[in-house]
């Protein structure tokens, strides 16, 4: 039993070297294809049409270059071990200085924060930038349904996430809510399989709610979404504090040993 455990783990591990080598050979044809297109752009004049296609290669190839550049990262989480102390207010806080508050408000956006202040910094074992990308895609996310709403129903109501973040003994919480448009039942229930989009697939590749996942999992946490059609859309991410995953990683070694 534990030879066949070893073939397989050795035949994932082989299959995971020649998908990335695929990818390495994908990506580098479409350098030249976006490079070549971008000198058919250049000749061409504004007026002519045969410069809308020369636009439309390069727009497609970028495309491609970014969801092979998001497969990567899946993959690259699946053998990420967390190690690095991070402090997961001092990374929230980062994000929202870098948010442009002004230009959403003049969308009538406006984002709210909440934090827990009992004095102490909650920290997890993490990376930070893995952080950042999930809730980057969260927020990408919320402002993406309020530009689905219709305006109409919300005219006297102005579109809001709010960011929380709560801790307990074990696990720090970050919860993201808009009031945007919401997903009815069957979208909720898809919307975290692998290129699931209800958008214009030219434009997005359906992994952004996965990597969050793949990111949390990673950091041996969770994520959910929870969705009102309609109404609005939450979504927690569950980040074991510091102590909780060095307890999980001895627990499992323990078990290793036998």
């Amino acid at each position: 039993m534990a030879r066949s455990n070893t073939r397989s783990k050795d035949q994932y591990e082989e299959l995971g070297r020649l998908t990335q080598g695929l990818l390495h050979n994908i990506n580098n044809s479409l350098a030249g294809i976006g490079g070549f297109a971008e000198l058919l752009i250049d000749d061409l004049t504004p007026e002519s049409p045969d410069r809308v296609f020369a636009e439309k290669i390069l727009s497609s190839s970028e495309h491609l270059k970014l969801l092979i550049k998001e497969i990567w990262m899946l993959n690259a989480l699946r053998r990420y071990i967390p190690e690095t102390i991070v402090d997961v207010g001092a990374v929230l806080d980062e994000i929202l200085m870098n948010m442009d508050v002004e230009q959403l408000a003049a969308k009538n956006i406006f984002v709210e924060y909440e934090a827990e202040d009992n004095g102490e910094a909650l920290r997890a074992l993490g990376n930070p930038e893995y952080i950042k990308m999930a809730v980057d895609h969260l927020i990408a996310n919320a402002l993406e349904s309020f530009d689905l709403s219709p305006r109409g129903s919300k005219h006297h109501h102005p579109d809001v996430i709010k960011i929380t973040m709560t801790s307990d003994e074990e696990n720090i919480f970050i919860t993201l809510e808009d009031n945007g448009i919401g997903m009815p039942e069957n979208v909720e229930r898809d919307c975290m399989m692998p290129l699931f989009t209800t958008k214009d697939p030219s434009k997005h590749h359906g992994l952004g709610l996965n990597i969050v996942e793949a990111i949390m999992k990673a950091m041996r946490g969770n994520f959910s979404i929870l969705s009102q059609n309609g109404i609005c859309t939450t979504a927690c991410m569950m980040i074991p504090r510091k102590d909780t995953v060095k307890s999980q990683r001895q627990s499992s070694d323990h078990k290793q040993v036998f």
